[in-house]
């Protein structure tokens, strides 16, 4: 079983930016990343996408390119998290055990659903 002090749901920016932050201040503890994807969408710019200034394609960058020196990137989608006393899975069923629960939570767009908004790129 995998055992983190910090387990971070999403890879986005705000996951990202939370386990710099927790490495940076406090770095004895161990912090653990769950992102899926190879790509990482930068979108905040998708503001100045919207206003012509800047390309969608310019938005896309590589997760690795971001991950935190010293955050262990676990490459899927969670499984499930559960109580303190019940530890969660990974989508491969290896178990996880948190010291304390924290949960970052992240979005998944999914622009097909809406009915007339398509994904440009």
């Amino acid at each position: 079983m995998n055992t983190f002090d910090v387990l971070i749901v999403g890879g986005g920016t705000g996951g990202i930016m939370t386990a710099a932050q927790i490495r940076r201040k406090l770095p004895n503890l161990s912090v653990a990343v769950f992102e899926p994807s190879e790509d990482h969408w930068y979108q905040p710019a998708w503001t100045l996408v919207g206003a012509g200034t800047f390309s969608m394609a310019a938005t896309k960058r590589k997760t690795a390119n971001y991950m935190p020196k010293g955050a262990t990137w676990i490459k899927e989608r969670i499984g499930s998290l559960q109580s303190r006393a019940q530890p969660g899975h990974d989508r491969r069923r290896n178990r996880l055990r948190l010291p304390l629960p924290h949960f970052e939570p992240r979005l998944d767009l999914r622009h097909e659903l809406a009915s007339g908004l398509g994904r440009s790129a």
